[in-house]
């Protein structure tokens, strides 16, 4: 099969490809080229402290090194293939919600980490989202269900060892559980409000 075929199999258009990810990407790919922009935009809870809100958003996008940056914008990109082309409004509204819960489940639940940066709590948050959506089609089938277990294993161990596979290049960095852990609680309520949504559109529909 063509390249060409492939595309028009799948029915991929500009208008279908995943936009708001894409544009997290480049966000994350420009920052990761300008280092020196990362103090500026990472999470520190000293400098949100001391008002730059816009560090619970930005923080989420600057990575401590190339591969920290390459592990999770690489996941990021795979994750939002799926999700944005499934549920594009949704998908584009929730990342900003995303971005804030897992930044507002490190500030409120882990006030002894001052600096965090990085896209894995909301990789975790969307994928959790994905993983359900992709379980709901068939409860019997194992695929989905393993996915969700092994991160939970991934997340003891990190509880466990406090570290995770990715070498950082600032040290004193460590894995921030918690955050993945506001991404697991994101992900599952961007899907009970997606059902929600989707029932009360068949409630309309039915009395239509």
């Amino acid at each position: 099969m063509t390249l060409r075929e492939r595309i028009a199999r799948e029915n991929i258009t500009l208008r279908s490809l995943p936009w708001g990810f894409l544009a997290v990407a480049v966000a994350s790919t420009i920052s990761i080229a300008m280092p020196a922009w990362r103090e500026a935009l990472l999470y520190n809870r000293t400098g949100i402290e001391a008002g730059e809100a816009w560090r619970l958003w930005t923080g989420n996008f600057v990575h401590f090194g190339w591969l920290h940056f390459v592990a999770d914008t690489g996941l990021w990109l795979i994750i939002g293939w799926f999700v944005e082309r499934a549920h594009p409004t949704a998908a584009r509204v929730s990342i900003p919600l995303c971005a804030l819960a897992v930044t507002g489940a490190v500030y409120f639940f882990d006030p002894e980490m001052i600096r965090y940066a990085g896209l894995s709590g909301m990789n975790v948050g969307f994928l959790v989202f994905l993983a359900l959506t992709g379980w709901q089609k068939s409860w019997k089938d194992w695929f989905w269900p393993a996915i969700l277990g092994i991160h939970v294993l991934e997340l003891i161990l990190e509880s466990t060892w406090g570290h995770g596979a990715i070498e950082f290049d600032t040290p004193g960095i460590r894995v921030a559980t918690i955050a993945h852990i506001g991404g697991i609680v994101f992900g599952v309520a961007l899907w009970i409000w997606i059902n929600a949504l989707r029932k009360r559109a068949q409630i309309t529909s039915a009395k239509a």
